[in-house]
């Protein structure tokens, strides 16, 4: 406990507005937290990585736990979301909340810090980065489509008289799919205005992630000569 204090405490007088990111996103401050305890470069870099194939595996096995509840609810009372689905959609659409804000916060910061001429507290190299992204890139995805799809089956249960959406679990991720590359087939569109905001926040996020973070590696390795000296 003395150590999470200290920690934070740390973190608020070099920048007061992480503890703003900490409350956007406390899977952010577990990963701060765990990094920040590491006493080198070399154990933060197989940590990050670590943490990166962590989150990436969750992502799909919380997506396929939804979709079976889902289905064995609407095959036992197809007229009505019963507490214990609400509840963990309510779970696992805060979860992805949390893990989208650390994405967009941690990619963006260090792509940023990767543009000046600063010391790095992790070994990561520059081409090693960019698989860290490509994974949180398509853990998005799936993360997104989680929390549409916690959305519409909370609203439809609060606003429609219990009725469950006609969507399920995949569908959501098609469209979360087709959101994030821009695609914009309009086969499937938000029907209520918090999946609208997301939207738009997937939009920034994925722009963020693969264009700002993966062309600011792509460029410092080469410009580093990680291709040739890995």
């Amino acid at each position: 406990m003395t150590a999470l204090v200290m920690h934070v405490k740390k973190k608020a007088q070099e920048n007061a507005w992480e503890i703003l990111f900490y409350a956007l996103s406390w899977t952010y401050f577990r990963a701060s937290f765990l990094v920040d305890q590491q006493t080198t470069k070399d154990s933060r870099r197989d940590l990050i990585k670590k943490l990166n194939w962590q989150y990436f595996t969750v992502a799909p096995v919380v997506a396929a736990l939804i979709g079976f509840l889902t289905w064995v609810v609407s095959h036992n009372d197809p007229t009505l979301i019963n507490g214990f689905l609400k509840t963990v959609l309510t779970i696992a659409g805060v979860y992805a909340f949390f893990r989208v804000n650390e994405v967009f916060l941690a990619f963006v910061r260090d792509a940023r810090s990767h543009l000046k001429p600063i010391k790095h507290k992790s070994s990561l190299k520059y081409h090693e980065r960019i698989p860290l992204a490509m994974r949180s890139y398509v853990e998005l995805i799936i993360l997104y489509g989680i929390i549409y799809f916690s959305l519409n089956m909370i609203c439809s249960s609060l606003l429609c008289g219990g009725k469950p959406c006609s969507v399920c679990i995949w569908n959501a991720i098609y469209f979360s799919g087709v959101t994030i590359t821009t695609l914009g087939y309009g086969d499937i569109a938000p029907g209520d205005i918090g999946s609208q905001f997301f939207t738009i926040y997937e939009v920034i996020n994925g722009f963020s992630l693969l264009i700002v973070s993966f062309t600011v590696y792509v460029s410092r390795s080469i410009a580093a000569n990680e291709y040739i000296n890995p």
